[in-house]
């Protein structure tokens, strides 16, 4: 059994990547990279990706619309979030630097639609400190993570919450937040009886 079984028949996908883009790394058939989402279906036309690198060339090979930006730009995200609609799953690949995972989250966290996916790879780097990360760090992606499990019952702590954050799933290397509309499940204000 996978870990995940997720169907977006007309999902619009975004794929944030260091590296090459291909149409298997968004779908996890067998050649995939990505063996823990065997069943992401994205139809061609939907998936749009983000390079450092210029691969704008394969845009039509990948079955996807490549943007040429910066990770850890805000200008950029500034433009490009104008560009990339409201995505069903969002999957972070990028330079795996926990500055730029976190501008990234909280640049497309809000353009996520409700029901959708979030997910970061490779976060093991937070325990990196070249990659701004270490054991502990409050800076680090991985910390991050690990607070959003404290907004999820901000109504148990008077703290701060995300109405929209439903879950947080982490396995090793990845981490995976589920976005939903409050109304459909009581949000961060929800109280057991």
């Amino acid at each position: 059994t996978s870990t995940f079984n997720v169907r977006f028949a007309d999902s619009q996908g975004f794929y944030l990547s260091n590296g090459m883009i291909a149409s298997a790394n968004l779908i996890g058939d067998a050649a995939s990279p990505y063996p823990v989402f065997p069943e992401i279906l994205i139809p061609a036309g939907g998936r749009i990706g983000i390079d450092i690198q210029d691969k704008r060339d394969i845009s039509k090979e990948a079955g996807a619309t490549i943007m040429l930006g910066d990770q850890g730009s805000s200008e950029f995200w500034d433009k490009a979030t104008q560009l990339i609609g409201n995505p069903h799953i969002i999957i972070d690949d990028g330079s795996h630097r926990s500055e730029d995972q976190l501008l990234t989250f909280d640049m497309l966290w809000p353009r996520l639609r409700d029901n959708g996916l979030y997910i970061v790879e490779d976060i093991h780097t937070s325990y990196r400190e070249a990659y701004g990360g270490g054991l502990n760090n409050p800076d680090s992606f991985v910390e991050f993570t690990k607070r959003g499990i404290d907004a999820m019952h901000s109504s148990e702590h008077g703290g701060k919450g995300d109405s929209h954050l439903f879950s947080v799933q982490v396995y090793p290397n990845l981490a995976v937040f589920e976005k939903r509309a409050p109304h459909t499940w009581g949000g961060s204000t929800m109280r057991p009886s």
